[in-house]
């Protein structure tokens, strides 16, 4: 896991690894990776708290 901005209008070079399977199998391999902005830490008054969370998913 990686905590890191990127300001707006700016990109970054995120590197990874992957797993993959020794042996050969009949079936179809999907992957992804996901990406959710950090929220920002905000005080809490009591009663309700709604948090909304911001993300997307790249499809391999």
């Amino acid at each position: 896991m990686c905590h890191s901005d990127v300001p707006t209008g700016d990109s970054k070079t995120v590197t990874g690894s992957l797993s993959i399977p020794k042996y050969p199998f009949d079936a179809i391999k999907l992957g992804g990776l996901h990406f959710e902005k950090v929220p920002e830490e905000e005080e809490t008054t009591g009663g309700v708290n709604i948090q909304n969370k911001y993300g997307y998913v790249i499809g391999l």
